[in-house]
């Protein structure tokens, strides 16, 4: 009995052999990058048991950093006869304002003298073509501080405000 037994153990140890836990996963890394930006490899880690670790291979890069839109990164790694595979999402943006320089001009003007508006310049990082919107009146004929507001908006709404002073003085 006690062999019978004994055999019957030896055949469970024998057919409990530990099945290998595999998984993959990113590494920490930043996923959106602003147009025009330099996406930084940051890789995928293949994981056996947790005690074995491989780099997986970027196997596919179709970022176009000079184009907004998400990308694929795709990773992979063959272990054992098996293919991994990894997917990073890279989304480019647009999150920059445009740049914006009140142009110059006189603003300190004597009453009844004639105020010209000189506006502003303004560029951007992605967009060519710019809304520039202005509110604000300046009335030469009376003496005060006037604000003119230029707000300057691109495609995507990032937009930049900037405001000039015109004193209107005896």
């Amino acid at each position: 009995m006690k062999k019978i037994l004994f055999i019957v153990f030896l055949l469970l140890l024998v057919g409990c052999e530990k099945e290998d836990i595999i998984t993959t996963s990113l590494n920490p890394g930043f996923d959106i990058i602003t147009v025009g930006s330099n996406w930084e490899y940051t890789g995928c880690v293949l994981s056996v048991n947790d005690d074995q670790t491989y780099n997986m291979a970027i196997e596919e890069n179709n970022i176009i950093n000079s184009q907004l839109g998400e990308y694929e990164v795709i990773y992979q790694k063959e272990f054992r006869e098996t293919i991994y595979t990894c997917t990073r999402i890279v989304k480019v943006i647009d999150d920059i304002a445009p740049l914006v320089t009140l142009n110059a001009g006189i603003d300190t003007l004597v009453v009844g003298e004639e105020w010209i508006d000189t506006s502003v310049t303004a560029i951007d990082n992605f967009d060519s073509e710019l809304t520039i919107t202005v509110i604000g009146e300046v009335d030469t004929a009376t003496i005060g501080r006037y604000e003119v507001v230029y707000t300057v908006t691109d495609d995507l709404m990032n937009k930049t405000i900037v405001t000039r002073i015109v004193n209107i003085i005896e």
